[in-house]
């Protein structure tokens, strides 16, 4: 999802926009993968493209994003929000759900980092 989408007015100027992560957890309330793809949004069959494979461990609380920028797509990620996970505070029995936000800044791909 790109940050601040709305106050783009062109695709151009959308392009440049740097993006933030949303990760709905899966059925499970543990995982969740997801794919982002990014090409020059001009050519019809581009030459080059850009490939990130996300996934996400909540039990470990760890973001992994493996992949190849195949071009400089100038944007980074700033925000990372998980969505449907569950956590047992240490002193009662039931689990609680819980939205964690982390603010970033990472590239396209090519890092783990615990959110």
């Amino acid at each position: 999802m790109r940050m601040d989408a709305e106050k783009a007015v062109t695709t151009n100027e959308l392009r440049n926009k740097d993006l933030e992560l949303v990760i709905p957890l899966g059925d499970d309330g543990r995982t969740a993968k997801g794919e982002l793809y990014l090409d020059d949004g001009e050519s019809i069959n581009p030459k080059s493209v850009t490939r990130i494979e996300f996934s996400y461990d909540h039990r470990r609380g760890v973001l992994k994003a493996v992949g190849k920028a195949g071009f400089d797509a100038r944007v980074r990620i700033r925000k990372v929000t998980v969505l449907g996970g569950k956590r047992r505070r240490r002193d009662e029995e039931e689990e609680e759900e819980v939205v964690v936000v982390v603010k970033v800044d990472l590239p396209l791909g090519g890092w783990e980092v615990e959110v």
